[in-house]
């Protein structure tokens, strides 16, 4: 039925009782009750549906002042208000639904203290809930009443006009939460989708600028941002990484009191945690926001925003989005880093290769012929490449050098000292007429002009005459190699001086041994004697010697040299703690 009709409907029945004042009074309320509902269902808005309920209510009470407060995200706001002349203060408010479980006109009096006192303050008496079922969805405040306090008639009138308010205003607050609603999920869906592409844009990042500068353009893109810089913090020196907009920082060295404290807090630091060194650096370069630029288990640096070109400041949302952005920047710097790690491991990887080859091409192809004895040797690196060397050089009237030597350190420093060492002992060892003694002092003399100072070799240098079974021999501060006779004598043979390329001019001394048949001679460094078990024992020169005495005796060279390895690997669960060279030499 439409409201014209409703109109006519109450003059007729006002014509067939002009004078029952009872009647008039009611077909009155029922004239105010449906112009509301007309009112309220052609209302453009929010604000034109509250201006019409407060407009109804005083004009059927009049009073002075009005309000009418609403609740929305968990916090109340004043709606409407007619007749202050100050502004409406909501802080010491308190609203709870149980204060208003009978739904009429109350007097402010009989509520709550905290409701006494606002209403109070304002100089309201009478108050009047709004509700949309079982929700409080608002509550309007009078004061100044012109009538008195409303007769009973007239508060049944503002109780029905609340109900009819409160569900149109409930239906109005329900379809805006739902629009807010709708908009915040489109809001987050974008940012979601911006997060994405910006990940797939910092994977193609190789370069710690390349992800600045996405970082830069995405800033701008997003929140109108053209100002911006990145700060890496070294103590209480920060060093401009990136700068745009910012020609000033570009590549500067600012000190700054450190803002690491504030990386530990939740959320970007807050302007008045800062400083005042801080706070006049924003200032001096019109820098606004600063965010932090980490990860959960690392920090690169310090993301300083400028303002925003539209004018507007940063939402709460903006800055979740926002440290979102600057957490995968950091995440991508990271990556950055591992990358090159990963490529300076991979350059690494093939310097080592190639030197393990030139090493190994270092190494003699074969094992010169020996008349009368059988030689076997190895060498184990501990890593790709290592600092033992061995050597097997021909001399003039069938003699042959024999070389093991350990450099101090590992890998590839170890192995170029290597190297020098042993094309030097080559060259040296080729001079005619030239005694142990000589070669080894001059090496010595090389190796002191050629190498750092904490750099030396220990080594040992021997000469075999098959000829005469003899071994004139120098020990340069080596293992000593064990020299064991048919009959079970052992002797170790220590005589030289001591580790070569330390000091300029040590003094050497060789002694010669004789080699009778069966004798065996275990020259070896120490990888091999200090390899150690599960209890960190180790596996000893004692028991190289136990095992040259007892079980290799019948063995040969090669034999020998395997169950020797056999037996200390196996004592060392396989476990290498340093590089291992292994020589064997047999008298047949």
């Amino acid at each position: 039925m439409r409201s014209d009709h409703i109109a006519q409907l109450i003059e007729q029945i006002q014509g067939l009782c002009p004078k029952d004042q009872q009647l008039s009074r009611r077909v009155s309320e029922l004239v105010c009750l449906t112009e509301l509902i007309t009112a309220l269902h052609g209302a453009a808005g929010h604000r034109e549906i509250l201006d019409n309920v407060l407009l109804t209510i005083l004009g059927q009470y009049p009073c002075r002042r009005g309000l009418i407060l609403v609740k929305g995200n968990q916090k109340w706001r004043v709606g409407i208000r007619k007749g202050f002349k100050q502004s409406v203060r909501l802080s010491s408010l308190s609203l709870n639904e149980n204060d208003y479980a009978s739904r009429r006109l109350t007097c402010a009096t009989e509520l709550s203290p905290g409701l006494q006192k606002w209403a109070k303050s304002h100089d309201l008496q009478w108050l009047l809930p709004l509700w949309n079922g079982r929700q409080l969805v608002g509550l309007v405040a009078l004061g100044g009443a012109m009538l008195g306090d409303p007769s009973g008639q007239t508060s049944s009138l503002l109780t029905m006009i609340a109900d009819f308010a409160g569900v149109i205003l409930g239906d109005q607050l329900a379809k805006r939460n739902l629009e807010i609603l709708n908009r915040k999920l489109q809001q987050q869906m974008f940012q979601l989708r911006s997060l994405y592409e910006l990940a797939g844009s910092f994977a193609r990042c190789y370069e710690e600028r390349d992800v600045f500068e996405v970082l830069a353009k995405n800033l701008m893109g997003l929140f109108f941002i053209s100002r911006c810089a990145v700060l890496m913090e070294f103590g209480n020196r920060y060093q401009v990484a990136y700068a745009k907009g910012l020609k000033s920082l570009q590549g500067r060295e600012i000190e700054l009191p450190s803002l690491k404290e504030q990386a530990c807090q939740p959320g970007p630091p807050k302007r008045e945690t800062f400083c005042p060194q801080v706070l006049n650096f924003l200032e001096e370069q019109k820098l606004l926001y600063v965010f932090p630029i980490a990860g959960e288990n690392f920090f690169h640096g310090w993301l300083f925003l400028g303002p925003r070109l539209n004018g507007q400041t940063l939402t709460d949302e903006d800055f979740e989005f926002l440290g979102s952005i600057a957490t995968q920047a950091a995440t991508a710097l990271e990556t950055v880093a591992m990358h090159k790690e990963m490529l300076e491991k991979k350059r690494m990887e093939r310097e080592l290769q190639l030197a393990r080859e030139i090493q190994q091409q270092l190494l003699p192809k074969t094992i010169p012929q020996m008349p009368g004895y059988e030689m076997a040797v190895e060498m184990r690196p501990y890593q790709q490449v290592g600092g033992d060397f061995y050597d097997v050089i021909p001399l003039s009237d069938n003699r042959i050098a024999l070389v093991l030597a350990d450099v101090s350190g590992k890998s590839l420093p170890a192995s170029m000292i290597m190297t020098t060492t042993q094309s030097c002992l080559r060259a040296i060892a080729g001079l005619l007429e030239i005694s142990p003694v000589q070669a080894i002092q001059r090496l010595n003399q090389q190796l002191v002009l050629s190498t750092q100072n904490n750099r030396y070799v220990t080594l040992f240098f021997g000469i075999l005459d098959p000829a005469h079974h003899q071994l004139t021999y120098i020990n340069a501060g080596h293992n000593r190699p064990i020299l064991v006779e048919p009959n079970g004598s052992v002797r170790l043979l220590d005589k030289g001086g001591m580790v070569v390329g330390l000091f300029p001019n040590p003094p050497y001394e060789c002694e010669t041994v004789t080699l009778s048949e069966g004798t065996q001679l275990l020259i070896y460094t120490d990888g091999l004697s200090e390899i150690v078990d599960d209890r960190n024992e180790e596996f000893s020169d004692e028991r190289l010697e136990q095992i040259l005495l007892h079980e290799t005796q019948n063995l040969s060279a090669q034999e020998t040299k395997d169950h020797i390895l056999n037996q200390v690997m196996e004592f060392g669960k396989g476990k290498m703690i340093d590089d291992l060279t292994i020589m064997v030499l047999k008298r047949k």
